[in-house]
């Protein structure tokens, strides 16, 4: 539905909002934190015309008896890369040009199969099952293919399909940071007064970044304005 919104909207840095608990990968998942310029593996995001860099994301692996659907797993891998692309600098390997065919992201990783594809970047998530009912464990890694390396990892447990793009925006806004030196922005929210109809009330809304997520927090007769955190 439209709302109006002002020219000017209230900012909430990442550290507002709490991520779900994080514990290692089954897989080592420390590295070092790659800085701009830092060997060939760099994104340059201040310079008009600078080459993108060249991801993967295959759609989501899962374990047999994972309590997720194939529309999960293709909601979290297609959500990965819409939050990816509104930065603007990556660019996406097509899935229709894979060499790995399957549950990809459910296996180790094969860097012989992406290096010739020109693929800078690979994530591989994976759903597993939880002994917790109605619930799974989420695995994310983002791995480095010239250098051949995993350069983050996380593993979110005892999840909820409700969660994922909260946790999509978190793995992604780390990855940004290992690739630039900078913490990523995907995870920020925006807080504005607008009104649904012309001539109503304004009220408070909240939106993640891209304008999705919108929600709207006050509901009176009152004109409402200047929302801060």
């Amino acid at each position: 539905f439209p709302v109006t919104i002002p020219s000017s909207c209230i900012l909430c840095s990442n550290a507002a909002f709490a991520a779900p608990s994080v514990a290692p990968a089954s897989q080592p998942v420390v590295a070092p934190t790659l800085q701009a310029g830092d060997g060939e593996l760099f994104i340059d995001v201040g310079r008009a015309g600078a080459r993108k860099f060249k991801m993967a994301i295959p759609l989501f692996g899962v374990e047999p008896g994972t309590a997720v659907t194939d529309a999960d797993r293709e909601f979290a891998a297609n959500k990965l890369s819409d939050i990816f692309s509104f930065m603007g600098s990556f660019d996406f390997v097509p899935a229709a040009s894979f060499i790995a065919k399957g549950n990809v992201a459910a296996k180790p990783i094969q860097y012989d199969e992406w290096t010739p594809l020109q693929t800078e970047g690979v994530i591989l998530g994976k759903f597993v099952p939880s002994n917790s009912v109605g619930k799974f464990t989420l695995e994310m890694r983002f791995f480095d293919v010239k250098r051949r390396k995993q350069i983050h990892g996380v593993r979110y447990s005892d999840f909820e399909v409700g969660d994922l793009d909260r946790a999509l925006r978190r793995f992604a806004d780390k990855c940004v940071e290992k690739l630039t030196g900078e913490k990523g922005i995907f995870s920020t929210k925006l807080a504005f007064a607008g009104s649904r109809k012309t001539g109503e009330a304004r009220q408070i809304f909240i939106a993640n970044l891209d304008g999705t997520g919108l929600r709207q927090i006050t509901n009176n007769g009152s004109i409402n304005m200047s929302p801060s955190w």
